[in-house]
């Protein structure tokens, strides 16, 4: 007699179930997931990613390479931030600044006026006519 092949209902099942979505990094470093906010690293911010949900696992890739993972936040409007993903942000944007107020500072500058000097003796010629 042949054997089935049978297995018990709360094994995991032989294959992976991966849901693929695609979301823009918001310029504050965050993705939308559900009414969830997620942070990525600053780096990637405005980019687009894709977001891989396996179970409850929130996967965010950019250009094919995982950059960071999250637990699946339960109900809305909660937000999951890792402090590492914003390490080195406060520095690029001072240089930022800083390279913004020299580029306006030489636009605003205005050269100073070229005036022609004379000896106080060339005006007496108009002072007796």
């Amino acid at each position: 007699m042949q054997e089935e092949n049978l297995r018990a209902l709360h094994e995991k099942p032989e294959y992976r179930v991966i849901v693929t979505e695609h979301r823009k990094i918001s310029r504050d470093c965050y993705l939308s997931y559900q009414g969830n906010r997620y942070s990525v690293p600053y780096r990637y911010a405005g980019q687009t990613a894709e977001v891989q949900i396996e179970g409850p696992l929130l996967r965010i890739l950019i250009h094919g390479t995982v950059v960071c993972d999250h637990e699946i936040l339960p109900g809305s409007s909660r937000v999951a931030r890792n402090r590492d993903h914003f390490t080195g942000l406060l520095a690029v944007v001072q240089k930022q600044n800083n390279q913004k107020k020299r580029i306006h500072a030489h636009i605003l500058s205005v050269p100073a006026p070229v005036v022609e000097c004379r000896e106080i003796a060339s005006y007496e010629v108009y002072v007796h006519e």
